[in-house]
Formats: C-alpha cells, structure tokens, sequence
C-alpha cells in the first residue's frame, strides 16, 4: 500500500482524537481565561471592601479623636469656668474678712489648686491633643496668674479674673475652629 491510500485512514485515525485534543485544550483554556476573569472581579470587589473598611475605621478614629479633644477642650473650659468663678468669689471673701479684722481659717484653695493643676497637665500635654495656640494660651495664662503664695489671691484677684477671662475666651474661640464648630 502507498501512502496516498494510507493517508485518508491515517487522517481518520489521529484526526478525530487530535481534534478532540484540540477541542479538549480550547476548553481548558477558555474555563482558565473565565477563572481568571472571575478572580480578578472577586480580588476588585475584595479591594472594594477592604477600602470600605479602611475609610469606615479611619472616619470611627477620626470621630473617636474628635470627641476626645472635645473632651480635654471642655475639661479646660469647665476648669476656668470655675478658678473664674473662685477668683471672684474669694475676692469677695477677703473683702469681707479683711472688713471684719478676722483671720482666714475657712478658705482652702484646694479647689483652686486642683482646677489649676489639672490645666497645667493639660497645657504641659501642649499640643498632643490641643492645638498649639491653646497650649500657647494657657502657658501665657499661667505666667499671668503665677503665684508664689495663694494667700495672695486676695491682692491679685483682679488681675486673675481679667487673665483667666481672657484665657477662656481664647480657648473657647480656639476649641471652636480646631474642632470645626461653625457658629454663626
């Protein structure tokens, strides 16, 4: 036999397995190619959602830090609030003592202290959570108020109230735009 007469059973023998063959691998590569898209849509929408979590913990520290220097801003206005407040008061008081010849056996400053210490913490934090113009502020408020001795409040009372009025308003106006309360 000759090859021309062989060449058709050949054809019809390899042809139909190699066409299989062929079909088989188009196959394998068509499911490859959807797997592939496949994945690159799940490992997107994976992005999608990780940065969705990402923003959505990010906006929760932001919020988180928002209220927390909301919280040291109002630590610091309630403190001034009340040395004002004592300022005032004990003026008053050492009116009425020094009036009467008595001597100052009732007035403590443990109040006074407490509320002045616990802002000079805040000012020594400086501007980890306040800004910098209010750390500035309250060092220029504790300069103005400076006193070697308490007992002296009585002569210095104005001076203190005029500070520490000032120190407010400052903080308040500086609280106001650092936290981005618009007030209008």
């Amino acid at each position: 036999m000759s090859w021309s007469e062989l060449l058709p059973s050949i054809v019809a023998l390899f042809g139909i397995p190699l066409a299989a063959a062929l079909a088989l691998f188009r196959e394998s590569l068509l499911r490859r190619q959807q797997e592939e898209r496949e994945d690159a849509i799940r490992a997107d929408q994976q992005r999608r959602e990780d940065e969705i979590r990402t923003q959505q913990f990010g906006d929760w520290v932001s919020q988180r830090w928002w209220e927390r220097k909301a919280e040291v801003y109002t630590a610091i206005m309630v403190s001034l609030c009340h040395l004002l407040e004592y300022t005032r008061q004990s003026s008053l008081y050492y009116a009425a003592v020094y009036a009467s010849n008595k001597e100052d056996s009732t007035n403590d400053y443990r109040a006074f202290s407490q509320h002045r210490t616990a802002l000079q913490t805040i000012a020594d934090a400086g501007s980890f959570v306040i800004s910098e113009l209010v750390a500035q502020v309250l060092r220029t408020f504790f300069q103005e108020t400076d006193l070697p001795d308490y007992t002296e409040l009585d002569e210095t009372a104005d001076t203190h109230v005029r500070s520490t009025q000032k120190c407010l308003d400052a903080v308040r106006a500086a609280a106001l735009t650092d936290l981005g309360i618009d007030r209008r």
